[in-house]
């Protein structure tokens, strides 16, 4: 069976010429393990995979040793005023990256120094946060470390890569003011605002550096990331959460804007595995072809996992409405070409917009190639 990967979309109207600077591809790593999953979260706009060894990293349960996703990352792609096309994404890393660490300024911009010093993944837990409330008094010496290099606005104590200490003038990691002057300061009783029992927060752009992945033009396009997860009963338990903010630096407007979600489950082994969604749901599902999961090393078995991926929490258009689910395809990484991984930015937009590599729309029966009824969700 050949390994397919899929993308579930949005559609959205989005408001945000770049140039091409300098940053370098982030190395930032960190696990969210505070339930039953173990995941690896990167910086770089990929997830769920340790890249240095190319291992699939998303364990479930935790203290075995199969995962049950290889890769996934968000992909981003409109166009501008004059229709043309800009577009970031990551897949493997094959050619190269379309994310970089850090903060864009009021112009689109970053410098090579500032994208190495946002090249970091920060750290808070529900229990820091609980200790540090619980504090009468704040000081440097009972204050978590977590709660005073959190990096929100106006932060004198925020640290980032190598320790280095940054200037924050416009909001960034959320957090709740508590002595109401606009800036974050741990020692006036300020706390990081967090989801779960654990959160990761980082910040990444499109503009540090040319895409050498998509060979796309940049969005300009600031992403606030928080990767959280609740250490609960039932499904959370084995669940992770992931907010996106998405943030315009550049003078573009885009208008036929998706956001989209590419992902490689892989339910153990991956040459067993089906795969589905349930639009009305805005859900992907991955599933065993049978009831045995076998093949490779680090089968589940006979103990075999589902695995939905939903969006709970769509985004809004100007009248206040959801962007759901907008199409459902996959891609094989072999023959056919027609299906196969995207080589340019085109291919990456059409892939987005529900069409193939050969610019052929999916359809209804079959493999959702090449048929007469067209369709917006592949096995659905």
């Amino acid at each position: 069976m050949k390994k397919a990967t899929f993308l579930f979309c949005l559609f959205c109207s989005f408001s945000i010429p770049m140039m091409a600077q300098n940053a370098a591809s982030t190395t930032a790593t960190a696990h969210i393990a505070v339930n039953n999953v173990d995941a690896l979260i990167t910086n770089g706009g990929d997830m769920w995979w340790d890249r240095g060894l190319g291992n699939a990293a998303y364990k479930v349960p935790k203290t075995g040793n199969a995962s049950s996703n290889f890769a996934g990352a968000i992909w981003l792609g409109g166009l501008d005023n004059a229709n043309n096309l800009h577009l970031a994404a990551q897949t493997f890393r094959q050619n190269g990256n379309d994310f970089f660490a850090g903060p864009l300024d009021n112009t689109g911009q970053i410098t090579t120094a500032l994208s190495h010093d946002y090249d970091k993944i920060w750290r808070v837990s529900t229990a820091d946060i609980q200790t540090h409330i619980a504090n009468a008094s704040h000081s440097l010496s009972n204050t978590p470390t977590s709660i005073l290099e959190w990096p929100a606005k106006g932060n004198t104590t925020a640290k980032g890569n190598s320790n280095v200490s940054l200037t924050i003038n416009e909001p960034l990691a959320p957090f709740m003011d508590v002595d109401g002057d606009g800036n974050y300061n741990a020692l006036n009783g300020d706390y990081p605002l967090i989801c779960g029992d654990e959160a990761l927060w980082f910040v990444m752009n499109d503009a540090g550096n040319v895409h050498t992945e998509t060979h796309a033009a940049a969005l300009g396009m600031q992403v606030q990331v928080m990767v959280f997860a609740y250490n609960g009963n039932g499904y959370e338990n084995n669940t992770t959460y992931y907010t996106y903010k998405l943030i315009n630096k550049s003078s573009n407007t885009y208008h036929n804007f998706y956001i989209s979600l590419w992902q490689d489950p892989d339910l153990g082994c991956s040459a067993d595995d089906y795969l589905g969604c349930d639009s009305t749901r805005n859900m992907m599902l991955a599933y065993n072809a049978d009831a045995n999961d076998d093949g490779c090393s680090n089968a589940y078995s006979t103990t075999i996992p589902m695995q939905l991926t939903a969006m709970i929490n769509p985004p809004r258009n100007g009248a206040g409405l959801p962007v759901n689910m907008s199409s459902f395809i996959y891609y094989y990484n072999t023959t056919p070409s027609a299906q196969a991984d995207p080589l340019n930015a085109k291919q990456y937009y059409q892939y987005m917009r529900g069409f193939f590599r050969d610019s052929t729309h999916l359809t209804f029966g079959g493999n959702g190639h090449g048929g007469s009824t067209l369709s917006n969700f592949a096995y659905s």
